[in-house]
């Protein structure tokens, strides 16, 4: 072989390693980058939990309790409420406590307590009042009650006073008044008095009402009687005031 074919072979030679070389230089660049990059991680999903609505409970409703009517006791002689007619009467030996009101007239404690201060009150508005009769034994109403039978007659003596047993006076609960001039005591023309007509406006605020009023004669079975009131308290006086009607229609019994 002449020097220059072996020349020409060791250029090919030289160049075929480096092709082979560059080649493989490329190839190993080419895998080094490839292996470099960064793998992107694959985000996790963030999963939200799903928050259940909290149920609020049903608050309970508290019932408010039905209040207990109260129960006005109008058949007990002992109570303040007792109605007493000639349909419902007292027994003759019934005595209730007593305290006096004046030198001669008593009522039952609550009752005169009650008067006292309606007498001190008319007092500040100009207004003396004085009381005519108190309690009445049952011995003293039939004595009383005979006395106007035989002055007046059976029939008028039942439309003017209450019969032995029927009177309100025996409670000790009821007062007849009149003024301090004691004009028209026990006379109708009482109700024109500046003292009849305080006691009218006034009365019921210290627990008294009219017992007998006008017109009401068919219901009570006694007379007008302007100036005969009757103590039920405070809270029952202002109910049957505002009502207009007598204690036998505002509890509705004869």
């Amino acid at each position: 072989m002449n020097d220059g074919v072996r020349k020409k072979l060791k250029v090919i030679a030289l160049l075929t390693v480096l092709i082979i070389v560059c080649v493989g230089y490329l190839f190993l660049e080419c895998v080094t980058r490839s292996c470099k990059k960064e793998v992107e991680p694959i985000p996790t999903p963030i999963v939200t939990p799903v928050v259940e609505p909290t149920i609020e409970p049903t608050p309970e409703i508290t019932q408010e309790p039905t209040p207990t009517p109260v129960v006005i006791d109008i058949d007990s002689d002992d109570s303040i409420n007792k109605i007493v007619n000639k349909q419902r009467k007292i027994p003759d030996t019934y005595v209730p406590e007593l305290v006096s009101i004046d030198k001669k007239n008593m009522l039952r404690p609550e009752a005169a307590e009650a008067y006292e201060e309606m007498v001190e009150a008319a007092k500040v508005d100009g207004i003396n009042i004085v009381a005519v009769s108190g309690y009445r034994s049952y011995k003293y109403q039939r004595s009383l009650w005979f006395t106007y039978e035989e002055k007046y007659g059976r029939k008028y003596a039942n439309r003017m006073d209450a019969t032995p047993g029927a009177s309100e006076h025996q409670l000790g609960l009821a007062v007849d008044l009149v003024g301090a001039d004691g004009k028209c005591k026990l006379y109708n023309c009482f109700k024109n008095t500046s003292t009849s007509k305080w006691l009218v406006e006034n009365s019921y605020k210290y627990g008294f009402i009219l017992r007998y009023p006008d017109g009401k004669e068919s219901v009570t079975g006694i007379m007008y009687s302007p100036w005969h009131y009757r103590y039920i308290g405070k809270e029952e006086a202002l109910k049957v005031y505002e009502s207009g009607l007598t204690l036998e229609e505002y509890y509705d019994v004869k």
